[in-house]
């Protein structure tokens, strides 16, 4: 079976998530939770458009320009959907 992410969008994801269960972990509950959604949209823009809680779904929202997907417009403008 062929994984949707490879080696380097693994340990994005894996950075982001270890952070959101660290600060969970240490009581900071507002931090888990803004690292968790950026584990969601790191997911997101590592398998080019993987619903992260229907992985049945997939939208190819890499297929066309980010000019003309206006909710990855405000993701970006929020911060997220880069992975740092």
């Amino acid at each position: 079976m062929q994984s949707l992410v490879d080696r380097k969008g693994l340990e994005a994801i894996q950075a982001v998530a270890e952070k959101a269960k660290e600060a969970a972990e240490n009581g900071h509950w507002k931090n888990s939770s803004n690292y968790w959604a950026n584990t969601e949209w790191i997911v997101i823009e590592k398998t080019r458009g993987v619903d992260f809680y229907n992985i049945h779904k997939f939208n190819d929202y890499w297929g066309d320009s980010l000019t003309d997907k206006p909710e990855l417009q405000l993701m970006l403008k929020a911060g997220r959907g880069k992975s740092k």
